[in-house]
């Protein structure tokens, strides 16, 4: 996950900031972006991209290397983008699910469309469509 991201970025921003970053912007597989936290005047326009990469390498060099960035929200206000790894279904051992999208939370709950038995229920919300 990358937290403070102002919501005026797209996936292509984000490959570009990989390049000037001297990452591997072919490793970045996929991003989602959240909604604007607007309950939190401090975070209204920033917003969480939910990075997916091919392997746990490519995750933690751009943990790495996006944790800490300074960039500059929509209203001009300088913002300190923070990273961290969601280890996805299956643990550190299932090859592209770092990054928290097509897998599981950190409690491990969710596996593409199921729930474990047992698994936490709080603050977990499902959209079904048919």
């Amino acid at each position: 996950y990358l937290h403070n991201v102002p919501q005026d970025y797209t996936h292509e921003t984000l490959v570009e900031l990989h390049g000037a970053l001297d990452l591997d912007a072919t490793k970045l597989q996929s991003t989602t972006f959240t909604e604007p936290d607007r309950s939190r005047p401090e975070n209204a326009e920033c917003v969480r991209a939910i990075l997916r990469y091919a392997d746990r390498a490519s995750a933690e060099a751009a943990a790495d290397a996006l944790g800490g960035q300074e960039v500059t929200g929509v209203g001009g206000d300088v913002k300190v983008m923070d990273a961290d790894l969601d280890e996805g279904v299956g643990g550190p051992t299932t090859p592209g699910s770092f990054g928290g999208v097509g897998g599981a939370g950190a409690n491990g709950a969710l596996t593409g469309t199921e729930l474990r038995a047992g698994a936490p229920m709080k603050g977990l919300t499902v959209v079904w469509k048919e």
